[in-house]
């Protein structure tokens, strides 16, 4: 029996100012900006697409949110260095549950990613493109001409393709899913070739 598929985005938080705030248990006088939340978290890991970097955070010590999961060294120190201009605070620390599912993911164990996340960078466009995204379901793929009509931008592909490519949250946001009107597979931060891999593991996968 096909199991039930749960669409990516019921994992998506989007958490306004005043939830955060009230979660992160801050004085009023410190609920100046976004970029006031608790410690983050960051580490990395070895499967079957190399090292897996990943960020995250934890709200009233219990909920794990994930805000950046990236194969690719150089854009992983990156985004650290925007964390930190923006004042962010990071501690190497890992979290088993994170690595575990991804490891379950690249099995074909699970088709969707059980872990909440919320995009804690990035433009408003940039997160539009991502959250439409998120509606290419597993198995599938979709051209940038086609995510970026259905995103509200039809004559914006390139631009879309550009958010694309800063996608924080590889494979949660699935920018791999994403390809040439052509069908040529495109281009991918993480490698093609690891591109390549993910669409094939869900091809494989998809019917099971």
């Amino acid at each position: 029996m096909k199991e039930h598929i749960i669409d990516q985005s019921a994992f998506l938080l989007k958490l306004n100012q005043d939830k955060i705030f009230s979660q992160c248990k801050l004085k009023p006088s410190s609920r100046v900006s976004l970029f006031r939340l608790p410690l983050l978290y960051y580490s990395f890991f070895n499967c079957s697409i190399g090292d897996v970097f990943y960020i995250w955070f934890k709200i009233d010590d219990k909920d794990i949110v994930l805000i950046y999961l990236s194969n690719n060294p150089y854009y992983f120190n990156s985004y650290v260095i925007k964390l930190k201009k923006n004042s962010f605070k990071l501690r190497k620390n890992k979290s088993a549950f994170i690595e575990s599912k991804i490891i379950d993911f690249l099995c074909g164990k699970i088709k969707v990613l059980p872990i909440k996340f919320c995009f804690l960078l990035g433009s408003n466009f940039e997160k539009r493109v991502w959250e439409f995204a998120l509606k290419i379901s597993y198995g599938n793929t979709a051209s940038y001409k086609y995510l970026a009509e259905i995103s509200g931008y039809p004559k914006a592909y390139r631009s879309v393709g550009s958010a694309i490519g800063r996608n924080p949250l590889m494979i949660i946001v699935p920018c791999h899913r994403i390809i040439k009107a052509s069908g040529e597979i495109g281009n991918f931060g993480g490698g093609v070739y690891i591109k390549e891999y993910l669409l094939s593991i869900e091809k494989t996968f998809k019917s099971n």
